[in-house]
């Protein structure tokens, strides 16, 4: 009795879970490794046509959606769920404070052990200011948006309930935000993009119908986009956010495709452990930087050893947390 009990567990949990929305979050976490590998060619790419800069502007363009792919999956997996608010908190909460709690641990004492001169003694007054403040690494304002998000999510819950709601919300969303990029004079509202993602995946996965004429309309836009934002990237820095557009268009092809991927178990490994790998992935960042100006590589292939070094390692660090039992609270 207890083994079928098991087998239909496994079914249930086949049947529900959504491989599209591992592929959208594995692919996120590679753009977002590799957008972060990309320090070392800012700095050399001057705009205009050099072959340096054309690099820099095709990958630049092709790793722009990276994080704007996690929130419109947030949104998409949160905004429709019906449980009790202390619910949502708990389970939500924990699973994102815990590991970014020890990963920040980690990453403050290898700061501390780098730094000549560092204050032990006041490490730990030293810790809780920066980690209410952002003040641990920079690339985890990600973390302090979608806590934000979070708390507001029963409340987002009840507008999104509805089809007209969403879309009112969305609109106005979107609409301010718009007036920040048109006029830069008016304030701009912080993470408001973030925002618009997290409305906007909802409304793609619940209220877009999945159809041959939307996958043709998103194929087509996410190649206006991706061109519009090459250009752009080719001449200035100061362009477009058309990186949101290529996460929307992307998001919606993936989620309404009419077959749904398959996906290796070592690729998903990349997927379900992407909080641990994005926690973590400055570590190896800095580290394989380092190495590559030791090296003296040349600039063009920094992106690549730098990417590629720190994806390696990420997939061996999850894996191995996973057979240890400590995915739970480190990934």
């Amino acid at each position: 009795m207890r083994q079928f009990s098991d087998i239909i567990r496994i079914f249930v949990t086949m049947e529900s879970r959504n491989i599209r929305y591992d592929l959208v979050r594995s692919i996120a976490i590679i753009l977002i490794i590799f957008t972060h590998a990309m320090g070392m060619v800012t700095g050399v790419a001057p705009a205009g046509w050099s072959p340096v800069r054309v690099e820099y502007a095709f990958l630049k363009t092709l790793i722009s959606p990276g994080v704007h792919l996690f929130f419109l999956l947030s949104g998409a997996l949160l905004l429709g769920k019906e449980e009790p608010v202390w619910l949502f908190y708990r389970k939500r909460l924990r699973r994102i404070l815990i590991p970014f709690l020890l990963w920040s641990v980690v990453l403050y004492v290898l700061t501390g052990l780098k730094t000549p001169g560092f204050d032990w003694k006041h490490c730990l007054p030293d810790f809780g200011l920066k980690l209410l403040t952002n003040g641990i690494h920079g690339t985890y304002w990600f973390i302090y948006a979608i806590l934000g998000l979070y708390l507001i999510t029963p409340l987002l819950r009840l507008i999104c309930r509805t089809k007209a709601g969403c879309t009112a919300l969305l609109l106005l969303s979107l609409a301010v935000y718009c007036s920040h990029l048109a006029f830069p004079s008016v304030p701009e509202v912080p993470y408001l993009s973030c925002l618009v993602d997290y409305v906007a995946g909802y409304w793609f996965v619940r209220y877009l119908r999945r159809s041959k004429p939307v996958l043709i309309l998103a194929a087509v836009a996410l190649a206006m986009a991706i061109l519009s934002e090459f250009f752009q990237m080719l001449l200035t820095e100061n362009s477009f956010p058309f990186e949101i557009l290529i996460a929307a268009a992307l998001f919606v092809l993936i989620v309404h495709s009419l077959r749904a991927p398959k996906l290796s178990p070592a690729f998903q490994i990349l997927g379900d452990c992407s909080l641990g790998i994005y926690l973590s992935h400055c570590i190896f960042i800095s580290a394989f930087t380092l190495v590559a100006v030791r090296l003296g590589l040349p600039a063009a292939t920094v992106p690549f050893f730098v990417g590629l070094g720190t994806l390696s390692v990420e997939w061996c660090l999850m894996a191995l947390l996973r057979k240890l039992k400590l995915d739970r609270i480190l990934a």
